[in-house]
């Protein structure tokens, strides 16, 4: 197989499995707004993105393993984040996004994956979902990958959640060619 064979392969993988695993996120970024965050969501266009680097101000990576695999990249700019964390912590200012802010954002993101996760069980498939939060850092993966990107409207602004998950034997075939 050539390269673009190798994209549109992967790219078709993705489209495939886009609903099947993109919506227990979306669902578990929507809640986790709702009731920590006490704003409403709404997704914009979906668009695919080849990507191997992110370099958003505040990026909440979550990884998933078991029957399926991949990430999950919340991706904000710190004006935001900083404004989610005050509304996290009931309305305390927050200048800068510190160890606070990156304790208040980890609790956002478990709160994501603990939901995706039980969703995603709920439909048979074994998966954990760990998470990490980085602040003002570079996200590198090595080569790059095909992201299903979703655009979030929300009253506070809008961040992007990046999808790159499929069944693993895909995950597996994919990175093979």
């Amino acid at each position: 197989m050539n390269n673009e064979n190798d994209i549109n392969h992967t790219t078709e993988k993705l489209r495939e499995v886009q609903a099947e695993f993109v919506n227990p996120f979306l669902s578990a970024v929507g809640y986790a707004l709702k009731t920590m965050g006490r704003a409403s969501a709404n997704k914009g266009m979906v668009a695919l993105e080849r990507a191997n680097t992110f370099r958003g101000d505040a990026q909440i990576l979550l990884r998933v393993d078991g029957t399926i695999k991949g990430f999950v990249i919340l991706e904000m700019p710190e004006a935001l984040a900083r404004k989610f964390v005050s509304i996290f912590l009931f309305g305390l200012p927050i200048k800068e996004l510190d160890a606070m802010a990156r304790n208040s954002l980890e609790e956002f993101s478990i709160r994501i994956s603990e939901m995706a996760r039980r969703q995603l069980i709920d439909r048979g498939y074994l998966a954990s979902v760990s998470s990490f939060v980085n602040f003002n850092k570079p996200l590198h993966f090595s080569g790059d990958k095909q992201f299903i990107v979703v655009p979030i409207d929300t009253e506070h602004g809008d961040f992007k959640v990046f999808f790159n998950v499929m069944k693993a034997e895909l995950m597996d075939q994919a990175s093979v060619n």
